[in-house]
């Protein structure tokens, strides 16, 4: 059955409630981490465990926390990982992959449905993936086979008017919503990502 989520909008973690493997995409400059930040702490708030997956250092998700003053406390960063698959998931809990990218190891459409398959796996037992990507750096064969395999998917798009960048949160896809048919515009500010609360979806 295909729920409509009604007023929740798709920033609260409940959105992303009975998903497995999240692809969440964007461009240059990050806002799709900040989105991953705020869906750990959210999860934090709700008594779920959180390991955050990372191939950088942890100073670098600290300091990325400190600078849009989102608090993550308890959330486990495991970082310098150079393969994912030997990171302990929380069981029942949310694991965040930082990125894609980094975490396929080759140039294959093959190889990337075997690593896709493999996070898909890794998700069944009750745990949500947040799998992080920038667009354009792979080939876009690859990019569409992360969309396709995915549950979800989440992207963050920006779009210049003049001088302003207006920014947009787009969901094509999410098992068991109706696809949302526009565009949502947010803004970024010091406190993380923030839609008008007019803004509803559905």
């Amino acid at each position: 059955m295909v729920n409509n989520p009604g007023m929740a909008t798709i920033i609260g973690f409940e959105f992303l409630g009975g998903q497995r493997l999240v692809l969440v995409e964007g461009e240059t400059g990050g806002v799709h981490t900040v989105y991953a930040l705020s869906m750990a702490r959210e999860a934090l708030k709700k008594g779920r465990r959180v390991t955050w997956v990372t191939t950088g250092l942890r100073e670098d998700v600290l300091k990325l926390m400190e600078g849009f003053s989102i608090e993550a406390g308890g959330m486990e960063i495991a970082d310098e990982v150079s393969d994912w698959r030997r990171v302990s998931l929380p069981d029942g809990g949310l694991a965040i992959l930082d990125s894609l990218a980094f975490f396929h190891g080759e140039d294959s459409l093959a190889g990337m449905r075997r690593t896709l398959s493999d996070m898909a796996r890794a998700s069944r037992p009750g745990r949500t993936l947040l799998l992080l990507s920038e667009m354009g750096i792979l080939p876009s064969a690859q990019e569409s086979l992360a969309r396709s395999m995915a549950d979800g998917v989440v992207q963050f798009l920006a779009e210049r008017e003049g001088e302003k960048i207006r920014r947009f949160i787009h969901v094509p896809k999410m098992r068991g919503y109706l696809p949302i048919d526009r565009m949502i515009p947010f803004t970024l500010t010091e406190q993380g990502i923030l839609i008008d609360p007019r803004e509803r979806y559905g």
